[in-house]
């Protein structure tokens, strides 16, 4: 801990070094000759313009470093001049005015402001405080216009990189920035929203219910907020599907919404889920609106538009999800939204473009359909196939995606994650590696594969971690991975997700490395699960060379309704035949019935099937042939 002792007296600064973090936010610069500030939808700049008068007008920001040493330097800017190779100059000094570094930034081209931290060595950027005390950071814009700062960030030993939108600023010496960003509150919208959500004006139900196509829940467009406030008189917007007839779809179980401020947002919460003796979550799925602001949390799911069209659009889609640098990555539940979406769109829809499109949203932490309105007269076999593949397939996903709620909520770790180097990729979770086709044409791409052992989802090939491979990719596949060690949870496919309940529950455990898993449940419905109302079960694999031990934990806690017995199938792939299975130190008979274990050499997969109640634990020691 690097905190500062209370009896200390730290002098009075604007900005601190609170726990070997230095975080300043645009919004609190002050303006000056060449820099002004612009407010946008998502966040708050301060940019450079035009000026003769450059020295007088620099950027000055200062702050106090309560603990010496080397930090590493992060700018959340970009650079909208066409100008090449052009850099801004910026210099760090002491409290005494003395010279401590100086160095040249070349800020990320474009309008979209990123995380940097390198020079053009392609080096961490570092500043050396040589003591405690107060110091200033300079830019000199030169006089030249369309330099972009949206934050900045400095790190003691570069142990906390920024990601989103950074750190809480670092206006009190003895907070945690750290502790303070894990303590922004987040909320977990309704069950059904990581099922499979049909966004459209228009509902073509006959082609879904004849297609045997299930969708959880309907998004209804309302651009201004004002339609779906008259909705919430009515009491319209809190109903739940009744999913055993799709049509009753028709009905406004959640909202796409376009044209929408904080206000708005604080005002339909309020007056839905707040609201005395009112219980039931709505779902807003809004566009992306001021997200330095961590009460946007509150209201978790969002979408956000690049502009583009074409693959182009699908890419930075990918990237928007994927990419820690970018503004948007911390939004809890980030949907992906094609260009047809759009109000004014009024192009045709490319098979393939809609396949990809399809294929990267069911891997999403919120699956909407790339729908639109010609369902009936124009769609082709391929295009139902695939629907059918991949709703299933998320359907039978969802004990696995919701799990991942409570660490949003709990650890703030959304979902889906990814790395700054590779932006074409993202995890779902910690075993899924998906890497969608983002090229026209394309049937194999470069996948960067992290360090251990991985499966491929579709036909088990194996690849060794840490390095990159050119996969195959047809148009009936996105390429996805499966990180050794992992513990998957599947239920059956019985429609969707409202329809089906976890009492039967598959998991697939990938051998080769130890794991563990913790489902995660609640009632799906309610806000009880914030007084603690919510179960979880923990799932542990460990391997050695000649045995393997794998444990189903007592369910921890309850809620309402909740199954007081669980049956499981578990499938151990790429597993040996073992000599013999034992459940708390009892011998498990060999067979294909409830409570023994089977061999399936052809696929080298040992079944258990077993089934235990909520209060008991169970370990299963695998003996191996030695």
């Amino acid at each position: 801990m690097l905190s500062t002792p209370s009896c200390v007296h730290v002098p009075e600064a604007e900005f601190y070094s609170a726990e070997g973090i230095v975080s300043i936010h645009a919004k609190s610069l002050d303006e000056s000759d060449s820099w002004r500030h612009k407010h946008g939808e998502l966040l708050t700049t301060i940019v450079s313009v035009e000026t003769t008068e450059p020295v007088r007008g620099a950027l000055d920001l200062s702050f106090y470093v309560q603990h010496a040493g080397t930090y590493q330097f992060w700018i959340l800017g970009s650079d909208s001049s066409t100008s090449k190779n052009r850099e801004l100059p910026v210099q760090v000094f002491d409290g005494d005015n003395y010279l401590v570094s100086s160095f040249e930034l070349a800020l990320p081209s474009g309008h979209e402001p990123f995380w940097f931290q390198h020079d053009r060595a392609n080096e961490p950027l570092e500043i050396f405080f040589e003591k405690e005390g107060h110091y200033s950071i300079l830019f000199e814009s030169g006089g030249e216009a369309g330099f972009s700062i949206a934050a900045i960030h400095l790190s003691l030993n570069g142990a906390h990189e920024p990601s989103g939108t950074g750190y809480p600023e670092t206006r009190r010496y003895n907070m945690d920035p750290v502790l303070e960003k894990r303590d922004h509150h987040v909320e977990i919208p309704p069950a059904w929203a990581f099922g499979v959500l049909l966004g459209t004006d228009q509902f073509e139900g006959n082609y879904f219910i004849e297609s045997g196509i299930h969708i959880d829940a309907l998004l209804s467009r309302d651009p201004s907020g004002f339609e779906l406030q008259e909705h919430i008189k009515q009491g319209k917007f809190l109903y739940e599907p009744d999913l055993e007839n799709q049509e009753d779809l028709q009905g406004h179980f959640g909202v796409l919404m376009s044209k929408v401020n904080l206000s708005t947002l604080r005002d339909i919460h309020s007056s839905t889920v707040l609201k005395e003796n009112l219980v039931t979550r709505g779902f807003l799925l809004s566009k992306a609106i001021d997200l330095f602001n961590p009460e946007i949390k509150m209201y978790p799911a969002m979408w956000r538009d690049s502009g583009l069209s074409g693959y182009d659009h699908l890419k930075k889609q990918v990237e928007f999800t994927s990419n820690p640098h970018g503004i948007t990555y911390e939004v809890p539940f980030l949907a992906a939204l094609p260009e047809w979406f759009r109000e004014d769109f009024e192009g045709e829809i490319d098979e393939e473009l809609f396949i990809r499109w399809l294929q990267f949203s069911a891997f999403n932490s919120i699956m909407v359909l790339p729908s639109f309105s010609d369902w009936e007269t124009d769609r082709s076999e391929e295009i139902t196939n695939q629907l059918q593949k991949f709703t299933s397939l998320r359907h039978r996903l969802f004990p696995y995606i919701y799990s991942y709620t409570l660490r949003a909520r709990t650890a703030r770790v959304k979902p889906v994650t990814g790395a700054g180097a590779h932006t074409a990729q993202f995890m779902l979770g910690e075993a899924f590696l998906a890497a969608p086709i983002v090229e026209e044409g394309s049937d194999q791409r470069q996948v960067y594969f992290p360090a251990g052992s991985w499966y491929n989802y579709w036909d088990n090939t194996e690849y060794l971690g840490g390095q990159s491979w050119i996969v195959e990719a047809p148009l009936d596949e996105i390429p996805l991975f499966i990180r050794a060690g992992s513990i998957i949870p599947y239920r059956d496919d019985s429609g969707s997700v409202m329809q089906a309940t976890n009492d039967y529950l598959t998991l697939d455990i990938y051998t080769g490395e130890s794991g563990s898993f913790r489902l995660y449940e609640d009632d799906g419905k309610t806000m009880k699960y914030r007084e603690g109302d919510f179960s979880t079960t923990a799932f542990r694999y460990f391997e050695h060379t000649d045995y393997a031990t794998f444990n189903i934990g007592a369910v921890v806690r309850g809620f309402e309704g909740r199954r007081s017995e669980t049956s499981y199938t578990l499938r151990f792939k790429f597993m040996d035949e073992p000599v013999s299975v034992t459940a708390n130190e009892e011998t498990v008979p060999n067979g294909e019935e409830p409570g023994m274990w089977h061999y399936n050499e052809r696929d080298r997969t040992l079944i258990i099937k077993w089934s235990q109640p909520d209060s008991q634990r169970t370990e299963f020691y695998i003996q191996m042939a030695s």
